[in-house]
């Protein structure tokens, strides 16, 4: 019964994040996208690593498309997308969601004008960015590859790459401290990688080899907060976990279930995060091939299912 229950648990999330959370105005989301011929557009939001339909809109007068619902969507990444299943666009929708987004279908981003939300119009700010920062790249290993890696060029040009990167790393750390509070600097914060520094040496003056698996793995929620219910609706949130359960963490039930008791605190500190966190490791030990893993996947059933912790989403009569 467990097992079944979960592997249920994603279209039982689906159906829960229809459900919409009371606000003052209510969604109103106005699009516009020139260039393209659909008479209907689709929104979506991602949840862990699956995507659910929330709406749809027909095209109506002036090429205007309008999503409009008595209550607010949670917060999330949202998608738009076409009849034939183009993705047009994403993007973060939090509180502020009386929206008009307008574009061009040739350079979504790049045309973009936003009024209404901050989240939308800064996490475009961000990709527009960073979009800018990247082709400067692509024109410096253009460079590296034309000359030679090794000649007086290519080491130029490498020095360009390096000076371009610790920009970005600046002008990210800016963006997340300047919005403290909104989705889009949660999201990006979430997708900062730990910065390893120099590996110390051991007493007999040898490196220390594993320092900067260490330094990572203690280090990969520093700017992910495990507690934000609106990180599960972005896809992110899955990426991160199960990265750092499938390639961080010791194979052997004795690990996963220290990881369990360590991190249970930050997940707990949301009604979806920790619902999912507990939903995605029962999964996780349970389908996995490795020798004495049932051991997790009991502690998981007895610790959260059978005790009765999850009653408050589970329906006991299934």
């Amino acid at each position: 019964m467990i097992r079944n229950l979960i592997l249920s648990f994603l279209m039982l999330v689906g159906l829960h994040s229809a459900v919409y959370s009371s606000g003052k105005d209510g969604l109103k989301l106005q699009l516009k996208i020139e260039g393209i011929s659909d008479t209907v557009l689709y929104l979506a939001h991602y949840y862990g690593d699956k995507q659910y339909v929330d709406d749809t809109a027909r095209l109506g007068r002036g090429g205007w498309y309008t999503f409009s619902a008595d209550t607010l969507l949670p917060g999330g990444m949202y998608i738009i997308a076409g009849q034939k299943k183009v993705r047009y666009l994403e993007f973060l929708l939090d509180k502020q969601q009386q929206v008009t987004i307008e574009t061009k279908f040739e350079n979504i981003a790049g045309s973009i004008k936003v009024k209404g939300s901050e989240d939308v119009s800064l996490f475009f700010s961000y990709i527009n960015y960073l979009s800018a920062r990247q082709k400067e790249v692509t024109a410096w290993q253009k460079c590296i590859e034309r000359n030679g890696k090794d000649s007086d060029s290519a080491l130029w040009c490498k020095k360009q790459i390096a000076g371009t990167d610790s920009v970005v790393r600046a002008y990210i750390s800016g963006f997340v401290a300047g919005n403290k509070g909104l989705l889009v600097a949660a999201f990006v914060g979430a997708q900062s990688e730990p910065r390893i520094p120099e590996a110390p040496k051991l007493a007999n003056g040898a490196v220390d080899s594993l320092f900067a698996f260490r330094y990572y793995k203690n280090h990969f929620f520093d700017s992910f907060d495990l507690g934000d219910d609106r990180l599960i609706r972005t896809p992110v949130y899955h990426q991160k976990l199960n990265l750092y359960f499938t390639k961080l963490v010791l194979q052997s039930p004795d690990s996963i279930e220290s990881e369990v008791e360590r991190l249970l605190p930050l997940v707990k500190k949301g009604r979806d995060t920790y619902r999912y966190f507990v939903w995605y490791l029962t999964n996780y030990v349970e389908r996995s091939e490795i020798m004495g893993m049932d051991a997790a996947f009991v502690y998981m059933v007895d610790q959260f299912y059978a005790s009765g912790e999850m009653d408050f989403w589970i329906n006991k009569q299934v």
